[in-house]
């Protein structure tokens, strides 16, 4: 099957955007990178106008909203949550942007369709004992990367590469919540979550492996493991940990 662009992904002006990468000139917004910190008010129209809050019928589109309403629960974050339209690249996305002031002041989390469907229909060999849970998991894995960008924004850490990492970190304590709460996860529990998350992360190209973008599949692995063996932490005392893993700095007072 042809190696698909999971985190492809912000608006191809924004001069804030680290991640991703850039396609040739076309008619509609294209997006690179998974998070975007500030934009100017043309950039933030054009992402509105790929922004929708219908879905076809299905299972997974109601896990993803009941999991970003746990996931802001365990984050202490309110950020709006939207779909988009990610034909021109699966993908997720973490702004600062608040385009639903009803659904919370925290920036907004808006998740790519064609992404949700990828994880919902894709069959992995590395992964049959674990096929009945792998799309929960993936999906989860990216709203809460996504929602720990979130986090990262009111904590007002630096805007650097080591964003990615931390949130991957961030995903993995996330996931350990979860389970503790009842999300059908508990296959990843022990002996599965390594495999799991390098595998969802080989989903993207050469540019989404590069170390300059999110880093190699293997190193996320290794960080949403770590994440998830800090769960008996509390949020903070994990966002602290997940800091010096990362090697992530705070802005100057």
């Amino acid at each position: 099957m042809k190696r698909r662009d999971f985190v492809a992904t912000a608006l191809s002006s924004l001069a804030t955007c680290t991640c991703g990468y850039a396609r040739r000139a076309s008619a509609k917004p294209v997006i690179r990178g998974c998070r975007i910190a500030a934009a100017s008010a043309n950039d933030w129209s054009d992402l509105r106008q790929l922004m929708t809050d219908r879905f076809e019928q299905g299972l997974l589109p109601e896990e993803c909203l009941r999991n970003a309403k746990m996931l802001g629960e365990l984050f202490g974050v309110r950020p709006g949550f939207s779909w988009y339209n990610d034909e021109d690249g699966e993908n997720a996305l973490a702004v600062s942007y608040v385009f639903f002031p009803r659904q919370g002041p925290d920036g907004t989390v808006i998740i790519g369709k064609g992404l949700i469907f990828h994880f919902s229909e894709t069959k992995y060999p590395r992964l049959a004992e674990y096929e009945e849970t792998y799309a929960t998991f993936a999906t989860f894995v990216v709203i809460a990367h996504e929602f720990a960008h979130i986090l990262q924004y009111k904590e007002g850490v630096i805007d650097s590469w080591e964003m990615e990492p931390h949130a991957d970190f961030m995903a993995g304590w996330a996931v350990a919540q979860a389970v503790r709460r009842g999300l059908a996860l508990r296959p990843f529990y022990k002996n599965g979550i390594d495999k799991a998350a390098e595998t969802m992360f080989e989903l993207g190209d050469t540019v989404f492996n590069d170390r300059e973008h999110h880093g190699e599949p293997h190193y996320r692995a290794v960080m949403v493991r770590a994440g998830f063996d800090a769960g008996s932490l509390g949020v903070k005392e994990a966002f602290e940990k997940g800091l010096v893993w990362a090697k992530l700095e705070r802005k100057p007072a």
